[in-house]
């Protein structure tokens, strides 16, 4: 049975059951590997205990009605296993019309949408990038709140063995779409790169692979959600799930674009931005 693991009377566990009940848009921020969907999961369970009804809001989840359509298939396909540029882009696009849709279906303040934000690499930087639209208010309002856990450097090992081995052996169908661990290591690359490039590392190393470095990766998440109600979790804590971290019951939904929104996004990225533009929207998706 799926139940809640933070200690009790710990810092973030405090945190999380205040956070739970009373704000209506949770989103934990980070890379692959820092442990997102455990905390997901928690906050989930713990909004569920408070009464209130939960939806989810993943990545995962709102690119695969993009990279599943006619043009994620034929016209953007994956390259070497990466969700195209393109099809990053019209996600983080269409993100922010969801999070109003949603809005707006689910009025009532018992509601609760909690979801995972990985940002590097433009996957949902659009979230926290400020905006003119009505998603605005929403996303940076007092009833939003942004987690950015910061495992330690004896966690984030544990973390990448425990994905190892749930890849290897899975106990849930998520799982088996799980980064792997090479996408773990490009992941946390790009993130150091960009650490060097805000001047909070001083230089890169040449060859070998970058080792994890927890105060980096907070710097970096803080200057991505400047614009945010946000606060940064360092943790040591040796969290067991009984189960998969994405076991989960009584979701009520998981917002993604249908097929009609799907191709009105790719047709409207289409008109307003040439391919060159696209591409260098992607590759500056850290400028917030």
């Amino acid at each position: 049975m799926t139940k809640i693991i933070l200690p009790e009377n710990s810092e973030i566990r405090t945190l999380f059951e205040k956070v739970a009940k009373s704000k209506r848009f949770v989103f934990v921020a980070g890379i692959p590997g820092v442990g997102k969907s455990l905390y997901v999961q928690q906050l989930a369970l713990m909004a569920q205990a408070a009464g209130r009804t939960v939806h989810l809001f993943q990545y995962d989840v709102t690119r695969m009605a993009f990279e599943n359509s006619p043009a994620g298939q034929e016209k953007y396909p994956e390259i070497n296993g990466f969700t195209q540029p393109a099809m990053r882009k019209a996600v983080g696009m269409w993100a922010r019309e969801g999070i109003v849709e949603w809005h707006q279906t689910y009025g009532d303040a018992q509601h609760i949408l909690i979801g995972e934000l990985p940002l590097v690499g433009n996957r949902l930087i659009e979230v926290v990038q400020k905006g003119l639209d009505p998603a605005e208010n929403l996303l940076r309002g007092d009833l939003a709140q942004y987690l950015v856990p910061v495992p330690s450097k004896r966690i984030r090992q544990k973390i990448e063995a425990a994905r190892i081995a749930s890849i290897a052996n899975p106990r849930n169908e998520k799982e088996v779409k799980d980064a792997e661990p090479q996408v773990l290591k490009d992941n946390w690359e790009e993130t150091f790169k960009l650490a060097f490039k805000l001047g909070l590392v001083e230089s890169v190393p040449f060859d070998g692979e970058i080792e994890y470095e927890p105060r980096a990766y907070a710097g970096v998440f803080e200057h991505l959600l400047q614009h945010r109600p946000s606060q940064t979790l360092h943790v040591d804590l040796d969290l067991k799930p009984s189960g998969s971290v994405y076991d989960l019951e009584n979701i009520a939904s998981e917002p993604k674009a249908s097929p009609a929104e799907v191709n009105r996004i790719i047709a409207k990225m289409e008109r307003s931005m040439t391919a060159e533009m696209i591409e260098q929207s992607v590759d500056d998706w850290y400028k917030v």
